[in-house]
């Protein structure tokens, strides 16, 4: 689901399993097992739960797009861009553009990680910002959603794609804006994330 404002599903498990199998074997109660099989969109694997407090997580990602595909690009941070233990984690983003001449179509593709202990992510929401490198303005805002079952434990894709006339040059900056858990409570940024006309400083700041 894309919004228009104005102004990869594959994780290797193998080193979590190694890892898993080993502190079995020397100490077999140490570590709580649960083995998961759920429905195609969502990655099943053993889950190893440690019921511990989940480190910050980034909400934002800052990407360059000329062309067909976009480069991330390393942002210098002015504040804080982290939460609290969120519950889940973004661990990669990517943008391509399929359009053709002043049309763009891009695709935004999130990578996110549940790393809540009994939750269940059904949807995720993102913001993207897009600034026209030549002249440094926001030259559109786009919120994308989609509703996915990612389980406790697991790492799933979210997608979602949009046209419209885009400057040539962009510089893009993307932050997670929500993410509803099955049991209808829904995790909030406390900061709001905006590109400074630079476009290279991220600033982050509470609501």
């Amino acid at each position: 689901m894309t919004h228009l404002l104005k102004r990869p599903r594959t994780v290797s498990t193998q080193l979590a399993i190694a890892s898993a199998f080993a502190l079995l074997i020397l100490n077999p109660t140490a570590l709580p097992l649960d083995v998961y099989s759920h429905p195609t969109d969502t990655i099943s694997y053993l889950s190893v739960l440690f019921n511990q407090p989940q480190t910050d997580a980034p909400i934002f990602r800052l990407f360059r797009l000329e062309g067909s595909s976009g480069q991330e690009v390393a942002a210098k941070a002015k504040s804080v861009d982290k939460q609290s233990s969120p519950g889940f984690s973004l661990v990669g983003a990517r943008l391509e553009n399929d359009g053709m001449g002043a049309l763009a179509r891009i695709r935004t593709t999130l990578t996110i990680a549940n790393q809540d202990s009994t939750r269940r992510i059904t949807e995720v929401e993102w913001r993207l910002d897009v600034f026209d490198v030549s002249v440094g303005n926001s030259a559109t805002t786009v919120v994308q959603s989609e509703k996915i079952n990612i389980y406790s434990g697991e790492t799933a894709n979210v997608s979602a794609r949009f046209g419209a006339v885009l400057p040539d040059r962009m510089v893009i900056l993307l932050q997670v804006t929500r993410v509803a858990f099955a049991e209808g409570l829904s995790w909030l940024p406390s900061k709001e994330c905006s590109l400074e006309p630079d476009l290279k400083t991220v600033t982050c700041e509470s609501r």
